[in-house]
């Protein structure tokens, strides 16, 4: 079930993202885009590179530390 509102989007730790997930970032608020790659994590310090698309075509990139949070609207079927 996706979520359409923003503030409703649950927080969670980048290590619980999986391809297929629509996801936003905190730090851009109006951003958000369907997994289509996700890095090996990186160690010391731990992070995580997102690629995916979004509904207009644009292609998306964001690196996530072991501190960081995501917004995921939608899980992967």
């Amino acid at each position: 079930m996706a979520i359409h509102n923003w503030c409703d989007a649950p927080e969670i730790h980048p290590s619980q993202i999986r391809v297929g997930d629509t996801i936003g970032t905190l730090r851009e608020s109006g951003l958000h885009y369907k997994v289509k790659l996700i890095s090996t994590p990186q160690t010391s310090p731990r992070r995580w590179t997102f690629f995916g698309r979004d509904d207009r075509g644009s292609e998306h990139a964001n690196v996530f530390g072991e501190n960081d949070l995501v917004r995921r609207y939608s899980k992967a079927p």
